[in-house]
């Protein structure tokens, strides 16, 4: 899924990252890092760490060149699920004011589907990280919500979401809670760009600078 993704959806410009250490047990922020770490060994100023079960927008990776033009030092969301309630009345507070921006509450968790880390903000993570006692904390968004509140960043949701979040396939961590049947609110996106046809899914269409 990942390299049909990278190949065919975001035009050959993604690099795939796979788990550094498989036979260790189920980590999606050990994958994560190693995403965050690729990024900071070839110098990238940013870096857009995309999961491999999503279905993207039409011009995505355009639509996100403009985005950081726009927003170059924040963190960016360019997925958000239907929970929390508070995450979804943001969205939809931003959608009928017109803004294409939506500034997400701190809290012990961020949606990391398809996010965009400046490399200060990377590094300050891992770091930060390895600073912990908490090591056996493995969940990614977990572990990003807990930094951006540490740091008091609140990370900038994209209104609407540029990926969907199909979940028709078990979910790594929680395969033994879950079936992936594409029904958990929770996993989806509340507001996707392919689901408004008034926008024509194209990232690169939306003007950017509408934001809080």
């Amino acid at each position: 899924m990942a390299e049909e993704l990278a190949a065919e959806c975001l035009a050959g410009a993604a690099q795939v990252v796979f788990d550094p250490a498989p036979g260790e047990g189920a980590s999606p922020w050990r994958t994560y890092r190693a995403c965050l770490e690729a990024g900071l060994a070839v110098g990238a100023s940013h870096i857009f760490v995309v999961q491999d079960d999503v279905i993207v927008c039409g011009n995505l990776l355009d639509g996100v060149r403009l985005a950081v033009a726009a927003r170059p030092e924040d963190v960016l969301c360019f997925f958000v699920p239907g929970r929390p309630a508070h995450y979804v009345a943001a969205i939809d507070a931003a959608r009928a004011e017109g803004r294409s921006w939506a500034a997400l509450r701190l809290g012990t968790w961020v949606p990391v589907v398809a996010t965009l880390w400046t490399a200060a903000v990377a590094q300050g993570m891992v770091e930060w990280y390895d600073e912990q006692r908490y090591r056996h904390f493995v969940a990614d968004d977990e572990i990003a919500g807990r930094y951006l509140a540490h740091v008091g960043l609140a990370p900038l949701a994209s209104v609407p979401s540029l990926v969907e979040h199909t979940d028709t396939v078990p979910s790594v961590m929680n395969a033994h809670r879950r079936g992936g049947d594409g029904l958990d609110p929770g996993r989806r996106a509340h507001l996707w760009m392919g689901d408004l046809s008034e926008l024509g899914c194209d990232a690169a269409a939306v003007d950017w600078t509408l934001g809080p």
